[in-house]
């Protein structure tokens, strides 16, 4: 076992501790909820709003912030995206593009030579015959 008053882990007190990790890697940390409570076990306490902005890499430091409360840090934190991901998600978008596009003129093109087909199955059907029932009489 790992003695966690001598390293450096943070758990999720919010979320089931039986389905997370307790040790983290070096560099990597749980994902951060809005509503999440982080508890540093080498500390001794929950972490504040401002480290986990620093934890999700944003220079928390640099940001001209308000008055904003350690609960509204926290927010932001677990619903801020760091640059890497959203570069990662703009990047694939990129990627799939081009096979998004010639995947909707396929469908597209399958769905007109359908509708063709079946016209020409239309014209060439025999007409119906007319109902044998009854048309009501018109009244008086």
């Amino acid at each position: 076992g790992v003695d966690l008053l001598h390293h450096n882990a943070l758990v999720d007190l919010s979320q089931n501790p039986h389905l997370c990790d307790t040790v983290n890697k070096p560099g990597i940390t749980g994902c951060l909820t809005p509503g999440g409570q982080m508890y540093h076990f080498k500390r001794g306490r929950e972490i504040s709003g401002f480290e986990k902005l620093l934890l999700s890499g944003i220079p928390a430091d640099q940001l001209l912030l308000g008055g904003e409360s350690e609960v509204q840090l926290s927010d932001l934190a677990g619903n801020a995206m760091s640059l890497p991901v959203v570069s990662a998600c703009i990047l694939s978008a990129f990627c799939i593009a081009p096979h998004a596009a010639a995947a909707a003129a396929a469908a597209t093109a399958a769905k007109d030579e359908a509708g063709e087909s079946s016209a020409e199955e239309a014209e060439a059907a025999p007409p119906h015959p007319p109902s044998a029932a009854p048309e009501p009489a018109a009244a008086p």
